[in-house]
């Protein structure tokens, strides 16, 4: 935020001058009115797309939405390891019996193995459990490793 710079463009500066670039502080000063209220939004967006194919080549999407074991504490629940549990909504579930479900990659430290099974179902959504090798990285490593970032 602080790099970044606020392009403001009045009538005058469109038929005189070039724009000015100003700091972000001046810009939100010029633009909004007295009195307003400005919140920020901290949150982060995780790559918590994963895809995995079956034996038989049908492509299964794992989106993760909430950590399972931690009470929902998404920062411990990114340093856990070697296995956790999130609430998923799986993509292609119909063709998901509930076999695991293995990808491996490769990494100059040597491959990583991630393994998906299914722990249970509830209410349109799936408890899905990741197990991975080596059980040295945590699991904001493996998403990073294997997953991709949502589309909104």
């Amino acid at each position: 935020l602080l790099a970044a710079r606020c392009l403001l463009l009045s009538a005058c500066c469109l038929l005189f001058s070039a724009p000015r670039l100003l700091p972000p502080a001046s810009c939100l000063l010029l633009l909004l009115p007295s009195g307003s209220l400005l919140v920020f939004n901290q949150t982060k967006v995780i790559p918590a797309r994963i895809f995995l194919n079956k034996p038989s080549g049908a492509r299964i999407e794992f989106l993760c939405l909430e950590p399972l074991n931690s009470n929902g504490d998404y920062q411990s629940a990114m340093q856990a390891g070697p296995g956790c549990r999130w609430k998923c909504m799986v993509g292609n579930a119909r063709r998901w019996k509930g076999s695991t479900l293995a990808r491996t990659e490769g990494t100059p430290a040597g491959p990583v193995t991630l393994q998906v099974s299914k722990a249970g179902e509830r209410n349109g959504s799936f408890d899905v459990l990741f197990q991975w090798e080596p059980g040295s990285l945590n699991f904001s490593e493996i998403l990073e490793l294997f997953g991709k970032m949502p589309l909104p």
